[in-house]
């Protein structure tokens, strides 16, 4: 029977001193994961994690099925998708509480970081709907009316993830060639 639960970063950052070699799987982005990330983690996206390849998954990183598994993304929602999906695991699947954003300050776990300025993909998400509502409202006032639509959808959208926690913008951006840096994976 598998345990799936949540992990203070303080829990966390016990486990990383105790545990010499704890596994971590970042779900985030390879875009993502290159700016930061927690050293000797493996990087695998959350849209290439599925319940049918879990096995595969976890022979190509080397990760016994009964081991304790440590989920991050950002901020904690994606590493909540990723947690159902693994559930098939028979040793615990914990997600680490605020994410990569919330060890900001940590000086007991080690990073590697990238010296480029990564745009995280919640931040793009921002920008995209805040582009295509703008876009939305300009061409309802210059052009046509009908181009309101295009806000009243971004919006909706907006509702929908919110309500849902499913974000298929985001998911969208994730798969763009800019989020994709093959050489970063480990």
């Amino acid at each position: 029977m598998n345990n799936l639960t949540n992990i203070s970063k303080e829990q966390f950052n016990n486990v990383y001193i105790q545990n010499t070699n704890p596994v971590v799987i970042d779900v985030r982005s390879p875009m993502e994961y290159q700016g930061k990330h927690i050293k000797d983690s493996f990087n695998i996206p959350l849209d290439n994690i599925s319940t049918e390849h879990v096995e595969s998954l976890l022979d190509n990183h080397n990760i016994k099925k009964n081991e304790n598994v440590y989920l991050i993304c950002k901020s904690g929602q994606r590493s909540k998708m990723a947690q159902d999906k693994l559930s098939a695991l028979s040793g615990s699947v914990m997600c680490i509480d605020g994410g990569i954003d919330g060890m900001a300050n940590n000086n007991t776990i080690q990073f590697n970081q990238s010296t480029s300025n990564v745009i995280s993909l919640e931040r793009q998400v921002r920008i995209a709907t805040g582009a295509l509502t703008l876009t939305g409202i300009l061409l309802g006032v210059f052009v046509h009316s009908s181009a309101y639509s295009l806000a009243a959808f971004v919006g909706a959208g907006l509702i929908f993830a919110g309500i849902s926690d499913w974000c298929g913008m985001g998911l969208l951006i994730a798969k763009m060639p800019w989020n994709n840096v093959p050489s970063c994976q480990q």
